[in-house]
């Protein structure tokens, strides 16, 4: 028997159905006559392609195109509307402005109105009066709209399960993170959980979502504290609200590896946004080799790869390397050399302009003019300067002769590759007593990540670089790892784009020290400046943080629910595989299907063998490829001694524990490592 409540719930939940099918039936409609003219248009210009002028030729594939365009977005809004049918709406809350009635808002993933009219009856979890929902309980409450602070009161709040388009049940709440409600979501598996985040948005997450975009903006914090979600969030905010601004700039998100950049796709969806643009960090040091192209340079998780795979000897080594081309003063150090080696970079001498030797510019006159008069501009680009004044002093207009004197110029210069003045960087004696450093031992023998970053920033600096202003708005995760000389090629490639930066000081898989906060503020140096911190664990349980931060020494955050205690089991020789595969069979019995297991390379990764049925689709990662993401459950590969055992590998293997929700598992052999002793 229904209550009169729940009768009039699922009366509104029929009638937004019924909506959107119509909405959906109108669009399949609208996409069939494009489809049509589509058809049309191309047969026309097939048919007649002889007859047609050329003009009439270009106004056909214009038509065409645009056609295309309209039929794409159609698409689109199909395949939103289609999500919706599943699942029309997740929340509702009645609010009373003053001196009005009470008011009903259903949130969903989108805005839909009825076509009849013209009403909202669905409102986007964007729009400012959806802030109600996340940041106040019933009661007096505000939000800002754009015309202004609206106040009012709260009367009620409401959150729905939808089962493919049937409501299955409400429950009235006060907080999107009330203790039931939270729980409950947090307690399923990862990738139901991911479908629901946006209706789990904490208050300081949300605030976070809407706050300003101006200026540069990074998030500190812990492992499972929605960092990347708020990230994702923030991608969708503002395409929603900036949407006027955005048609002829764009939105991007920094991916540091193909396992997230999917994760991204496969989420951004569920947000109501898919269309991003994704950046890897290669891309971006790339746009400043275009002087180096034939430089070979590793990656950079081939540089991680490379690091880990080397003997112990050798790992030590390449990572003490790896930390020094990590710190500020690494990047100072390489802008400094660009100062020392423009000193002596040209040599002039008396350049004739004629092949009789009658007529000529002294080496003074070109020396002023290179290093005086032209010392603001890009070293690399002053012969051309100078050539073009050379030419005014002496009233030349014949094109041979400019180049000939050009030409002439570049002859002086006394090393045209930058990756070469890179290397000479290590050997230069006289430079080590400036900057007061013996460089000789970080000499690379093959030019790592830090190396080729390095490279592209003497580029930056040694040839003048012009980027169009296309990027509104930039999002970079796993922050803490972009060392001091990568940041600043993002300087100089987004110069004038507003960033959100997400990252934990603790998560380190690669050699940075962690400053990443400080760092972005010092190098991006754009203003405003804020920084955010969240402390909470929303993934896993308390006793897998307990577990983790064991392995560090240090505990700051905490979760909101319990669980089992991670266990560690120590393997017969030969028998990590039996052991592992065992569990990941246990793990799917219980229910779990997202479960990973962590190595520390991708070599270790090709050495496991679990020998499983098809339907155990378990993940076998590298910790640096798992960064960023969360499973069910994790089982840790081999965490002996001989594996684990300096202070990054104390980090990594930290960052490999938190990935796990629910269920934690440390498989080693031999002896264990110290740091879970």
């Amino acid at each position: 028997m229904y209550t009169e409540e729940k009768r009039k719930e699922l009366e509104y939940a029929e009638m937004t159905i019924n909506v959107i099918k119509k909405l959906v039936d109108e669009e399949l409609s609208y996409l069939k006559k494009q489809r049509k003219d589509i058809v049309k248009d191309r047969t026309y210009f097939i048919d007649y392609f002889y007859e047609l002028k050329d003009d009439e030729k270009m106004d056909l594939l214009k038509a065409e195109a645009q056609d295309t365009r309209m039929y794409e977005s159609t698409l689109n809004v199909l395949a939103k509307l289609g999500r919706q049918l599943k699942e029309p709406y997740f929340a509702r809350f009645d609010f009373q402005e003053v001196s009005h009635p009470v008011d009903k808002f259903y949130i969903g993933i989108h805005t839909v109105k009825d076509p009849e009219t013209d009403n909202i009856i669905i409102y986007d979890w964007r729009a400012p009066i959806a802030s109600l929902y996340y940041e106040h309980e019933p009661g007096n409450a505000s939000y800002k709209a754009p015309m202004g602070e609206i106040h009012g009161l709260l009367h009620l709040k409401r959150r729905y399960v939808f089962k493919n388009g049937k409501l299955e049940k409400f429950t009235d709440i006060h907080m999107p993170s009330d203790d039931e409600f939270l729980y409950e979501v947090l307690s399923r598996n990862s990738d139901e959980k991911m479908k629901v985040i946006v209706q789990t948005l904490q208050k300081e997450q949300n605030r976070i979502i809407r706050d300003y975009i101006e200026g540069v903006s990074v998030i500190q914090g812990c492992p499972g504290s929605g960092k990347s979600s708020i990230a994702l969030h923030k991608a969708a905010y503002v395409l929603y609200h900036f949407r006027d601004r955005l048609r002829n700039q764009q939105l991007a998100i920094i991916s540091p590896n193909k396992v997230f950049a999917e994760y991204i796709s496969s989420v951004l969806p569920d947000l109501g946004e898919e269309n991003i643009n994704q950046i890897s960090p290669e891309e971006i040091v790339g746009d400043f080799l275009f002087y180096s192209a034939g430089t070979h340079y590793l990656g950079r998780l081939e540089s991680q790869e490379y690091i880990l795979s080397a003997n112990k000897t050798e790992m030590t080594r390449l990572r003490k390397i790896s930390a020094f081309k990590c710190t500020r003063d690494f990047s100072e150090i390489v802008k400094k050399y660009v100062k020392h080696v423009e000193k002596s970079l040209f040599v002039p001498e008396d350049l004739y302009l004629d092949d009789e030797l009658t007529e000529y510019i002294d080496k003074e006159t070109l020396e002023e003019l290179f290093y005086d008069e032209f010392r603001s501009e890009a070293v690399y680009e002053r012969t051309a300067l100078v050539a073009e004044r050379v030419a005014e002093m002496r009233k030349i207009k014949s094109f041979e002769i400019k180049e000939h004197i050009k030409e002439g110029l570049d002859s002086m210069i006394t090393c045209h590759s930058v990756e070469t003045l890179y290397y000479r960087m290590y050997q230069d004696r006289k430079f080590f007593d400036e900057v007061g450093v013996n460089l000789e031992k970080y000499a690379p023998k093959t030019l790592l990540w830090e190396d080729i970053c390095a490279i592209g920033l003497m580029s930056a600096l040694m040839y003048k670089f012009e980027f169009e202003p296309t990027l509104f708005y930039l999002l970079a995760d796993e922050a803490q790892d972009f060392a001091p000389v990568f940041l600043e090629l993002i300087k100089r490639r987004f110069p004038h784009c507003n960033m959100l930066f997400v990252g934990d000081r603790k998560q380190l898989v690669f050699e940075n020290t962690g400053n990443f906060v400080d760092d972005i503020r010092d190098i991006i140096q754009r203003r405003p400046f804020r920084k955010y911190e969240l402390t909470t664990n929303y993934r896993s349980t308390n006793e897998i943080i307990e577990f983790a931060s064991h392995i560090i020494n240090k505990k700051e955050e905490h979760s909101i629910r319990s669980g089992n205690v991670p266990e560690v089991v120590r393997t017969g020789k030969d028998k990590m595989n039996e052991e592992v595969a065992k569990f990941v069979v246990d793990m799917y019995e219980k229910g779990y299907m997202n479960i990973a297991v962590l190595c520390k390379s991708m070599k270790s990764a090709k050495e496991v063998n679990l020998k499983l049925d098809a339907k155990y689709a378990v993940k076998i990662l590298p910790v640096y490829l798992a960064k960023g993401l969360e499973f069910d459950c994790v089982a840790i590969w081999n965490a002996s001694k001989d594996e684990y055992y300096d202070k990054s590998d104390r980090q990594m293997l930290y960052t490999a524990c938190t990935r796990a929700m629910h269920e934690l598992r440390v498989f080693y052999q031999g002896e264990i490592t110290p740091f879970l002793k």
